[in-house]
């Protein structure tokens, strides 16, 4: 596991255009790759990057800084080919939606959609999705006529990946964000950590990337330093 530092950089909401202005979850990431300062870097795979700014930005400040310390561990999973963008996507989509579709009474129909949608994406029919399906009946069946209905919608990759993904999980953290309330920063944090892992695994990653305690302590100086929480 990557060295962790006492304090960690300061994580602010948004896109910055530098680091004077601020940085996010993912523009911290590029720089402790060693990337070009962006909120999509190539280091991180884009769905697992589009999940981890969705959680950084509705979190409140006294919660954010608990993601910290994952920032390394999406370091490593980009650069991969087509096939394997759409699996990793589906993957992210999948944990996105067995996280919150327990949890939420809005938005069922949606997750329930997003979740059966992942599992044809991957060919997959794992007992833990059955389980999560069975805690929303009527959001399951409403999806299982809803693919029915809709057979071969994803057959393009391209617009699962610049549609069908992105959606699915905006609508899980922003469903969870809103109703929730105090549990809520609990449960996206588990979101992104479970859907890291998934990623992290399907890429073949044991050890976190390895940042020095002096790119991290460069990172604090640049944006701001608060004390590591886990």
């Amino acid at each position: 596991m990557t060295f962790v530092p006492e304090f960690m950089p300061m994580l602010s909401p948004g896109k910055h255009r530098s680091p004077r202005s601020g940085g996010c979850f993912m523009e911290i990431a590029s720089f402790l790759a060693g990337d070009r300062w962006s909120d999509h870097p190539k280091c991180s795979d884009p769905a697992l990057a589009e999940l981890a700014r969705c959680v950084n930005d509705v979190l409140q400040d006294s919660s954010r800084s608990r993601l910290s310390p994952m920032i390394p561990s999406v370091i490593g999973t980009g650069h991969r080919s087509g096939p394997d963008r759409t699996r990793i996507a589906a993957l992210v989509v999948r944990e996105c939606a067995l996280v919150a579709l327990p949890l939420v009474s809005l938005k069922t129909r949606p997750l329930a959609c997003a979740l059966l949608v992942a599992e044809e994406m991957l060919d997959e029919s794992t007992a833990e999705a059955a389980a999560v399906l069975a805690t929303q009946p009527d959001a399951a069946a409403f999806a299982r006529r809803f693919l029915q209905e809709n057979a071969g919608r994803w057959e393009d990759p391209r617009a699962y990946l610049s549609l069908g993904v992105p959606q699915a999980m905006r609508c899980a953290v922003r469903t969870v964000n809103e109703e929730l309330g105090d549990e809520a920063p609990e449960v996206l944090v588990t979101m992104l950590a479970r859907a890291i892992g998934a990623v992290r695994t399907e890429c073949g990653l044991v050890d976190d990337y390895d940042v020095s305690e002096q790119r991290w302590q460069t990172a604090c100086h640049l944006v701001g330093a608060e004390a590591a929480r886990t």
